[in-house]
C-alpha cells in the first residue's frame, strides 16, 4: 500500500515539475497536465454562477461548497481515499489511517478558508485568477517539491530504504 502511495507521489511531483516547464515557456494552461478536465471545470464555473447569486449567499454558499467539492473528488478522491479507507480497515493502521483522514481535510478545507476571508476582505475573483495565472510556474514547483518531500518520507521514513 505504501509503495503505491510512494508512486503516486513521485508520479505526481514529476508532472508538476515537468508543467511548470511547459507553462513557463508557454504561458498556456492548456499546457499543463495535472488539471481538472475542461468539462469540469465549466460544471464548477456554472454551478458558482447559478448558486452565488440571487437569494441567499449562505445557503448558495453551502450548495456551491458541496457540489463543488463533489466534482473535484471526482479527480483528487481516486488517489487519497482509497489508502487512507484501506489504513482504516487494519487495526494496526487505524490511528494512522484517521490521521491522514483528518490531515487531508484539513489540508484540503485551509485553502477554501483562506480564500473565503480574502473574499470577504474584498478579493475578486478576477484578481484571484489573474494571481495564481502569474504564479502558475511557482505554485507547480511547489506542488512538485511537497510531493517529493512526501515520496522520500514515504521511502525512507517508513522503512522502505535505509
Amino acid at each position: 500500500m505504501r509503495w503505491g502511495a510512494f508512486i503516486a507521489a513521485l508520479i505526481v511531483a514529476l508532472l508538476s515539475f515537468k508543467d511548470a516547464i511547459a507553462y513557463y515557456k508557454s504561458r498556456d494552461t492548456g499546457q499543463i497536465t495535472l488539471q481538472l478536465p475542461k468539462s469540469v471545470k465549466l460544471r464548477i464555473h456554472t454551478i458558482i454562477s447559478g448558486n452565488l447569486s440571487g437569494g441567499s449567499l449562505v445557503i448558495g454558499s453551502i450548495v456551491t461548497g458541496f457540489l463543488v467539492t463533489l466534482l473535484e473528488a471526482i479527480r483528487t478522491g481516486q488517489m487519497y481515499i482509497p489508502y487512507i479507507v484501506a489504513m482504516t480497515q487494519h487495526a494496526s493502521l487505524r490511528f494512522a489511517g484517521y490521521f491522514y483522514l483528518v490531515m487531508y481535510n484539513f489540508l484540503f478545507v485551509v485553502p477554501l478558508l483562506i480564500v473565503m476571508i480574502l473574499a470577504w476582505f474584498g478579493l475578486k475573483w478576477s484578481d484571484l485568477a489573474r494571481q495564481t495565472q502569474k504564479k502558475m510556474a511557482l505554485l507547480k514547483v511547489l506542488l512538485g517539491i511537497i510531493m517529493t518531500g512526501l515520496a522520500v518520507y514515504l521511502a525512507v521514513g517508513s522503512g522502505f530504504i535505509g
